[in-house]
């Protein structure tokens, strides 16, 4: 039987801020959730995936699929939802009738989230 490690280096990653109290609380989140993927903060990656940039990382979430597939924002919150007991969630944010409300909703929390109190609040 394979370990945890090998088998979560086989999951989907999500690349977060993790100077970002905000985005750590939501990491913590999705954890408890059971999210099947890999989290790691961009500023401990040395290579990022084809197709990634450290500046991508800096401005919003990003959710990259074995197959290449790279999501950012709202849609890779949607695949990180999919990836746990509630992927029915993530369906709908998915939808393509959500999706354009829901980015708008990203990108005001994106803009905000110095001001939303977590602990350890967003630096960046």
């Amino acid at each position: 039987m394979p370990s945890l490690l090998l088998i979560k280096k086989s999951w989907p990653l999500c690349i977060f801020d993790g100077d970002c109290g905000f985005c750590r609380a939501s990491v913590r989140f999705a954890e408890r959730l059971d999210a099947q993927c890999s989290f790691r903060s961009f500023q401990s990656i040395s290579e990022f995936p084809y197709g990634v940039t450290r500046e991508q990382c800096q401005e919003e979430v990003v959710f990259v699929r074995h197959s290449g597939e790279i999501y950012g924002g709202a849609a890779a919150v949607a695949q990180i939802l999919r990836v746990t007991r509630f992927s029915w969630v993530g369906s709908i944010i998915d939808a393509p009738v959500v999706l354009p409300h829901a980015e708008r909703v990203y990108a005001w929390v994106a803009r905000h989230r110095s001001r939303i109190p977590v602990r350890g609040y967003c630096t960046t």
